[in-house]
């Protein structure tokens, strides 16, 4: 009688490789400070522990730009996908020790080497407009725009937005879109919750932490349907090689 393995072929000795889909999804997080972007960082990609990092605190956390990349984690419909999120968390614009320059560059500099990159998680804290925060804000977008992903492969995350009704948020994000002649698809928009957890009071924790954890999986699913990755290494390659050369004196 025989088991449940064929040993007749290496593809009957090696079919439990099969069952398991390993794949991967590469994001960068761009976003204004105290949004909530390390928490997200962190959450989505599985790495939940200690959560030091995004602590809330009057001064921008994140210094500089840190990649993280999650274990494989299993699909919540089919088992037999296993997906690692890698999120790149990026300093928050509105800084008060990051130029709108700064911020920019850091940015370009991310995307540089990113060759398969499948989205970008712009996340936006829920408050009123600020003609420095829209300056830095503007300045992202256009260069988004420029390197194509401003609309299918980008991502919009609106966070400490839990408080207000469906209508508030609807009317908001129509403000956001005008404001900053952002236009981006509704499947393209989460509102999440990425609060630190452990910086909860007790009496709220519980209903806190069910919403970190819908809009966990939210962004997941989301970032899930961003199949086909961008080289946006080329892109920016090229328009290195369309600037004008300066020319170099001889010496």
């Amino acid at each position: 009688m025989c088991g449940a393995n064929n040993y007749n072929s290496m593809e009957g000795m090696m079919q439990d490789e099969e069952f398991e889909d390993m794949r991967g999804r590469k994001a960068i997080l761009i976003g204004s400070v105290g949004s909530g972007k390390t928490s997200l960082a962190r959450y989505v990609t599985g790495l939940y522990g200690n959560n030091n990092e995004s602590a809330m605190s009057g001064y921008s956390q994140t210094k500089g730009v840190k990649t993280y990349r999650g274990k494989y984690i299993k699909h919540p419909q089919f088992t037999d996908i296993k997906t690692q999120y890698t999120l790149t968390d990026t300093e928050g614009y509105g800084a008060d020790s990051f130029s709108s320059d700064e911020l920019k560059n850091q940015l370009l500099y991310s995307l540089k080497f990113e060759t398969d990159l499948n989205c970008i998680i712009l996340v936006v804290s829920f408050e009123r407009f600020r003609n420095g925060l829209k300056d830095d804000l503007g300045n992202l977008i256009d260069l988004l725009k420029t390197l194509g992903l401003d609309q299918s492969h980008t991502i919009v995350c609106f966070t400490h937005c839990e408080l207000f009704t469906d209508d508030v948020r609807t009317r908001y994000v129509e403000e956001f879109k005008s404001y900053y002649s952002f236009d981006v698809a509704p499947e393209n928009i989460i509102f999440g919750c990425f609060t630190n957890v452990g910086e909860i009071r007790e009496e709220y924790n519980s209903v806190i932490s069910e919403n970190v954890k819908k809009s966990i999986l939210n962004i997941r699913k989301a970032i899930d349907t961003k199949e086909h990755s961008v080289n946006v290494a080329m892109k920016i390659l090229d328009i290195e090689r369309q600037r004008p050369q300066v020319a170099v004196p001889l010496v």
